[in-house]
């Protein structure tokens, strides 16, 4: 496996990179110390770390409209301007180069996983989750820690992996949110939570 994780992961994530979750239950935390313990204890459970971010990330939440038409009106006017949903989108480089990391970057991967070797096998048919149930983006925005939940969320980008001389690979994404089919649409697929940095904390 080529991967970024060093001891000092931990510390260089709340120094200013980023850090991707598939599986965060951050309910009813409240303090950036209260986070981070629970960012630790998930990154020792199995499968629930995707992996570090390298480099810029960026958020996309687009709205998506359109104008009644009344009396042939051509000039966007109060009232008339409507919203029909959400483009919700994460995008950035992954540091981390896995059999599992990449079956979660392609939507219908399967991974078999033998005593010495690992088997990565695609379709085209949804022979395997389709989508990530709910992606956990945690970055640090200097004053604290901002965490952004993506749910259904599915790498539009496919996988184009880079490797460099150093032995280590990186993976440019796109995630995009989607709302299940019975939800309300007018709901935009992500939630943002900001976390104020503990006065007393020192990285």
């Amino acid at each position: 496996m080529l991967t970024s994780i060093r001891p000092d992961t931990f510390r260089q994530i709340l120094l200013g990179a980023g850090i991707l979750f598939t599986r965060l239950d951050h309910h009813g935390i409240t303090t950036c110390a209260a986070l981070r313990e629970r960012m630790q204890a998930a990154m020792d459970q199995p499968g629930a770390l995707l992996g570090t971010t390298k480099g810029p990330g960026e958020i996309h939440i687009k709205p998506i409209y359109h104008q009644l038409s009344i009396n042939d009106l051509r000039t966007p006017t109060a009232g008339a301007l409507r919203v029909d949903g959400w483009t919700v989108r994460v995008t950035g480089t992954l540091a981390e180069v896995s059999p599992r990391t990449l079956a979660a970057l392609l939507p219908f991967a399967q991974v078999s996983q033998g005593e010495q070797c690992s088997r990565l096998s695609l379709s085209h048919q949804p022979a395997g989750a389709s989508a990530i149930p709910c992606l956990t983006w945690v970055g640090d925005l200097g004053m604290g820690l901002m965490v952004v939940d993506i749910p259904q969320a599915v790498n539009t980008l496919g996988v184009e992996l880079k490797l460099n001389p150093q032995g280590e690979g990186t993976i440019p994404f796109s995630f995009l949110g989607q709302l299940p089919l019975q939800e309300d649409g007018a709901a935009a697929p992500c939630a943002i939570h900001f976390f104020q940095e503990d006065r007393d904390h020192t990285p």
